[in-house]
C-alpha cells in the first residue's frame, strides 16, 4: 500500500486537496495519506511533521492549479521564487529523495514550461501529469488509484488475508486515542494530573506511548524486531500499572501492544503462543474499559479484538461506538469499520 503525501498551495487548490484526501482514503485508508490539516496533531511543530510525511518512500501528489505557478504574496513576489516557500520547498526535498513526484492538474490548469520552474524544481516540468477535473472526478481519480497500484493491490487483498490493511487495523488508534483522550486537556495533561499540580503519569504514559509507536514503525521492516520491543513495551506497561492501577490509558495502551503482536506475528511465533496474546488484549481492553467505558481508545481496540475473533458484528459496534464517543472524528476507527463491513459482506476474505 502506498503512502501519500499531498502537496498543494492553498490560494490555489486548499478545497481540492481536501476532496482528493478524501478520495484516496476509500482506496487506502486514511492513515496512508498525509494532508497538513488533517494529519498535523495541534501543538506539532509542522515543519517536522512535513519532514516526516516526505520519509518512508512516499508517493508525492502535488496539485497544480490555474494559478499555482503565479501566485504571488503581499509584497507581489512570486511565491515560486521564494527559496522559503513551503509549497516548493516540500517538491524540492520530494526530488532531492528520488521520490515519485505525480504532478496533478486541477480545473484544466496547463503545465508550467521548464522555464517557470525555479532550477531545482525543472525536473518536475518533465513529469508525467494527470489531470483532476471536477466534471469528470470519479473517472480521473479511477486513473490516479491505476496509477498508483491500486487496482492491482485489491484483488490481491481480496484473494490473501488483506496483509497490508491489517497492519493498519494493528497500528490503528494508537496516535489519536492517546493524545486527544477525553481525560487530557489540550496540552496532554491529564485532568487528575492537573489536580494534583503533577505531570509525572503523563511522563511516564507519553514515554509508554512513544516506546510503542517506534516499534510499530518497525513492522513492515523487521518484525522480529518489532515484537521483541513491543514485549519490552509490555513489560514497562505492567511495571507502570503497579503505580497507576486505575490509568484506563495505560491498560488500553497494553492492550494495543498485546493485539499488535498477535496480529503481526503469523508464521513467527506459534498459534497457541500468538492467540496468548489475544487473549492479553482482551483482558486489557477489559479492564480499561472497566475503569472508563468511554474510553474511545479501549472502545476501538475491544472491536479490534473482536474482528481478530471474527465477531464481526459486535465488532462494527464497537467501531460505530468509538466514532460516536469522538464526535465522529476518529479516522483510524472508522478505517477498522470500513474493514470489518467488507469483510462481514464477503467482499475481502479475512484469513488470520
Amino acid at each position: 500500500m502506498p503512502r501519500l503525501f499531498i502537496s498543494y498551495r492553498r490560494s490555489d487548490t486548499q478545497m481540492v486537496a481536501g476532496r482528493l484526501r478524501e478520495s484516496l482514503a476509500a482506496h487506502f485508508g486514511p492513515r496512508a495519506i498525509f494532508r497538513d490539516k488533517n494529519s498535523i496533531a495541534p501543538g506539532e511543530d509542522w515543519t517536522k511533521a512535513i519532514e516526516e510525511g516526505l520519509t518512508g518512500g512516499a508517493v508525492v501528489l502535488a496539485l497544480i492549479g490555474p494559478s499555482w505557478a503565479t501566485a504571488r504574496d503581499e509584497a507581489g513576489h512570486r511565491r515560486l521564487d521564494d527559496s522559503a516557500d513551503w509549497n516548493r520547498v516540500e517538491l524540492e526535498r520530494a526530488l532531492e529523495r528520488n521520490s515519485r513526484v505525480i504532478p496533478l492538474l486541477v480545473d484544466d490548469a496547463k503545465m508550467p514550461a521548464e522555464s517557470e520552474f525555479p532550477e531545482r524544481l525543472k525536473p518536475l516540468a518533465r513529469s508525467n501529469a494527470l489531470k483532476l477535473r471536477d466534471d469528470d472526478w470519479d473517472s480521473d481519480i479511477d486513473r490516479l488509484v491505476r496509477a498508483l497500484g491500486g487496482r492491482e493491490v485489491w484483488p490481491r487483498m481480496q484473494r490473501t488475508a488483506l496483509a497490508a490493511m491489517l497492519v493498519v487495523i494493528v497500528a490503528g488508534g494508537i496516535g489519536y486515542w492517546w493524545f486527544h483522550s477525553r481525560g487530557s486537556d489540550e496540552d496532554g495533561v491529564s485532568q487528575t494530573d492537573r489536580r494534583t499540580g503533577s505531570t509525572y503519569r503523563s511522563d511516564i504514559v507519553q514515554k509508554l506511548a512513544q516506546e510503542q509507536r517506534q516499534a510499530l514503525d518497525l513492522l513492515d521492516s523487521d518484525k522480529p524486531k518489532a515484537i521483541r520491543l513491543i514485549d519490552d513495551n509490555l513489560a514497562g506497561i505492567d511495571e507502570a500499572l503497579k503505580s497507576f492501577p486505575d490509568d484506563a490509558d495505560l491498560y488500553a495502551l497494553a492492550g494495543y501492544g498485546a493485539k499488535n503482536v498477535y496480529a503481526s506475528s503469523k508464521g513467527i511465533l506459534t498459534p497457541d503462543k500468538q492467540n496468548e496474546y489475544l487473549a492479553r488484549a482482551r483482558s486489557y481492553f477489559e479492564r480499561a474499559l472497566q475503569l472508563d467505558p468511554k474510553n474511545p481508545g479501549a472502545v476501538n481496540g475491544m472491536g479490534n479484538v473482536l474482528f481478530y475473533e471474527k465477531r464481526f458484528d459486535e465488532a462494527i459496534q464497537k467501531f460505530e461506538k468509538a466514532i460516536q464517543l469522538t464526535g465522529n472524528n476518529y479516522p483510524e476507527a472508522e478505517h477498522d469499520l470500513n474493514l470489518a463491513r467488507l469483510v462481514k459482506s464477503g467482499k475481502v476474505k479475512f484469513d488470520q
